[in-house]
């Protein structure tokens, strides 16, 4: 959420728009966690979330997204694997639900790096300025 608020305190309405639908859709992952867990009578342990990357431009924000999904999509691919040779289908079938939107927010992150390369700073900014196709 702190890079749509950025966004939109550079006036970057579209890239806000985005970032702000992105963060939003991962709260939602976050909530179905908590419900396989509890459901699964565990406890979510909410105190060791890793460290937070905040980008201090627009090339920043792209690159530290991007890391940080294409390490979800990682951390859903190994958990997948887990839960299916534990016999854990629900656990697998939302998971997979989840790494279909990661690999969708990977390859627009893709795009949106490979817009910046092909335009250009200045070009790129104001395409994000004004509005985009989601």
């Amino acid at each position: 959420m702190v890079h749509a608020e950025l966004a939109e305190n550079w006036s970057l309405k579209a890239l806000a728009r985005h970032l702000k639908a992105h963060a939003i859709t991962e709260m939602r992952h976050a909530e179905r966690h908590m419900e396989r867990i509890l459901f699964l009578e565990g406890f979510p342990e909410v105190s060791r979330i890793g460290e937070i990357r905040i980008g201090k431009n627009v090339e920043e924000i792209l690159f530290k997204d991007y890391e940080g999904e294409v390490q979800a999509v990682k951390g859903y691919n190994e958990t997948m694997n887990l839960a299916q040779r534990l016999g854990d289908n629900g656990t697998r079938e939302m998971i997979a639900e989840i790494l279909k939107d990661e690999e969708a927010h990977v390859d627009w992150l893709e795009t949106q790096r490979e817009l910046l390369s092909r335009m250009g700073l200045p070009a790129y900014l104001q395409y994000l300025a004004g509005e985009f196709s989601e």
